[in-house]
């Protein structure tokens, strides 16, 4: 499996969690809606000062989501990006590679930390991908030996 293959299957991962993430986020307005009183009417009540501008923390909630939709989408535009570089480029694309395999796995940690098992495991198989094409692009196999040649 190619390289640009493996980034490519690495992209539609994050774009599949992507559309997960994006299509959950509720209506601007409407997280009262979907929350029990119990829930939404403490979340309207509490009141964070945030980067200077005082606000509640439902709106500092849905804001949040919508961020890390955002850089869902990044991630998945970039690593769709630098597919096309991989034959071409080999080691400019294997150089940046290396902060998303890093970002994946953290993100994947996070989330399997905080329960979100399903989220998790698309990053983390998203970070999988991207390492095996980041060791064939530098010409690196990964070679498995679970039985030991006799000497």
């Amino acid at each position: 499996m190619s390289s640009k293959l493996l980034l490519r299957l690495a992209a539609f991962t994050m774009f599949v969690y992507y559309i997960l993430h994006f299509t959950s986020i509720p209506n601007k307005g409407m997280l009262n809606d979907t929350l029990p009183d119990s829930l939404s009417t403490p979340m309207t009540q509490l009141k964070i000062n945030y980067i200077g501008r005082d606000t509640d923390f439902q709106i500092f909630y849905e804001s949040n989501i919508y961020a890390f939709s955002m850089a869902l989408a990044l991630v998945f535009i970039l690593l769709w990006m630098l597919s096309d570089l991989t034959e071409k480029y080999k080691i400019i694309a294997a150089r940046l590679l290396i902060p998303f395999i890093f970002f994946l796995i953290l993100l994947g940690g996070e989330e399997l930390l905080y329960g979100h098992s399903f989220a998790g495991a698309l990053s983390l198989i998203s970070a999988l991908l991207t390492g095996i094409a980041f060791f064939k692009m530098r010409g690196l196999s990964i070679k498995i030996n679970l039985i030991p040649d006799e000497d």
